[in-house]
């Protein structure tokens, strides 16, 4: 696997930005690696894949940034209400 390490580490770090539903199966990525002359076992590969997945494919899943402070004009939120009140027979 090892001279195919890098290719399938960029397939890895590509498919970890897709949704979840679009990525590459553990089966394509070894039908592309086979296409590319890799004659290794596909237990090897999920290894691998598990592995790359539980250390680095963390940190590329956990790299987001949501600001929590904004400029003026940025955001809003309206809370317009209007409540009607009866008291003593009397609408308020």
């Amino acid at each position: 696997l090892a001279p195919f390490v890098a290719t399938l580490t960029q397939a890895l770090k590509a498919d970890a930005h897709r949704p979840r539903h679009e990525r590459r199966s553990a089966r394509a990525l070894f039908a592309e690696l086979q296409a590319s002359g890799y004659d290794g076992g596909y237990s090897r590969l999920t290894d691998f894949i598990h592995a790359w997945r539980q250390d680095e494919g963390k940190a590329v899943l956990t790299k987001a940034f949501v600001p929590l402070k904004f400029e003026l004009g940025e955001a809003f939120q309206f809370d317009w209400s209007e409540e009607g009140l009866v008291v003593g027979g009397i609408y308020y």
